[in-house]
């Protein structure tokens, strides 16, 4: 099935999406923000280039949309969903499926991974604790915050890394916020997924 695609990044084996086909799983977490990582990849059909399946991804947490993908091409690329933010220990259920009605079209998901988020209300995310309102906030490249809550506030921010709100009713109350870095992300939402709450 994976004959005209690279190596698994992770292992010897992929998980295949084919059609509406799903992959479902619970999970038990503590209070915290998180994404899910994986590497995905379409399915090459043949050996002649650009020939691969037009698969597209869905990704959901308790029935909330944090992602909808389109792998790139048949080489295995690097995806991330929205946040998600849990406030109490719970248990969540996480659905990956396929959303083509072609039976046919397939894409490959390895190296899934859920990954913490730092968030910008909680101390341990700042080597000088919450930022005040005359604060100067740099975000530094390869660090990613979150924004979960109402009350935030910075003089201003720059953002080397990234900077997401997660999915519930926020605020972050800054002169200026200036995105800078070929890898610098601000996020509220996605053309895919758009951000159905608050956020001023």
């Amino acid at each position: 099935f994976t004959l005209f695609n690279p190596n698994a990044p992770e292992g010897t084996h992929v998980a295949f999406l084919q059609g509406r086909g799903k992959i479902e799983t619970t999970i038990v977490t503590r209070p915290t923000t998180f994404r899910i990582r994986m590497k995905g990849a379409q399915r090459q059909r043949n050996t002649v280039a650009g020939n691969f399946d037009h698969q597209v991804v869905r990704v959901t947490i308790n029935g909330t949309q944090v992602a909808e993908l389109e792998f790139t091409d048949s080489d295995y690329g690097d995806y991330v969903t929205r946040p998600y933010t849990v406030s109490t220990t719970s248990a969540l259920t996480v659905v990956i499926e396929g959303t083509e009605t072609n039976q046919d079209f397939t894409a490959f998901v390895d190296d899934l991974r859920f990954e913490n988020i730092n968030d910008w209300s909680k101390s341990s995310s700042w080597t000088a604790g919450v930022p005040l309102d005359n604060h100067d906030v740099i975000i530094p490249a390869g660090v990613a915050i979150a924004i979960t809550e109402t009350g935030n506030v910075a003089q201003s921010v720059i953002v080397n890394g990234e900077l997401l709100v997660s999915d519930r009713d926020s605020t972050l109350d800054t002169d200026w916020i200036a995105i800078q870095g070929p890898d610098s992300l601000f996020e509220v939402g996605r053309e895919d997924t758009p951000f159905l709450q608050q956020f001023t």
